[in-house]
């Protein structure tokens, strides 16, 4: 019976975090403006690095920074969100929430970067495992500025800041 019980509420704790990527328009395919990644995905859109490994690489570097200091870790994943991830946890992670806005300040609205412009996608129902249809094709990146516009007076996400300064090694030229 106690095994019973302890099954019971890992699988609730597994079940109950919640997939973000599953609950805007195409999170899962979120293109990586950062140059040397073309044709990849941002995988983590609200946050600042687009994967996980490389997310949880920098949440264990921040955690040994603040225990270091001797500062609380609970709040923590909170400096590892980007623009975009601020808002849609200001929206109360809500989708309507942001779509209209332009976190990144790029001139487009995050429905339009996400394929939704006019914020038509209906999160998928939790505890279904109904496929969602996408709305469109992703165009940018949300929580980051792509360097392609010429004219963006407003963003507060350049790549400069948020890439990594040099392509992943796979994309290095073999000399």
């Amino acid at each position: 019976m106690f095994k019973l019980t302890v099954l019971c509420v890992c699988v609730g704790t597994i079940y109950g975090y919640p997939p973000f990527a599953l609950n805007i328009p195409n999170g899962k395919i979120v293109p990586n403006p950062c140059p040397g990644y073309e044709g990849s995905s941002w995988t983590l859109v609200g946050h600042r690095f687009p994967d996980r490994p490389q997310f949880l690489r920098e949440q264990g570097i921040l955690k040994k920074k603040l225990v270091a200091q001797g500062l609380n870790t609970m709040d923590m994943s909170i400096s590892l969100l980007n623009v975009f991830g601020e808002a849609y946890k200001n929206a109360s992670l809500s989708w309507l929430g942001v779509c209209q806005e332009d976190s990144d300040g790029d001139g487009l609205t995050n429905g339009q970067e996400l394929g939704d412009p006019n914020c038509q996608f209906t999160p998928r129902t939790p505890g279904t495992a109904t496929p969602i249809a996408s709305i469109g094709t992703p165009i940018g990146h949300p929580g980051i500025c792509d360097n392609s516009q010429s004219d963006m007076p407003n963003c507060i996400a350049p790549m400069s800041e948020i890439c990594p300064r040099a392509p992943p090694v796979a994309s290095l030229p073999v000399v």
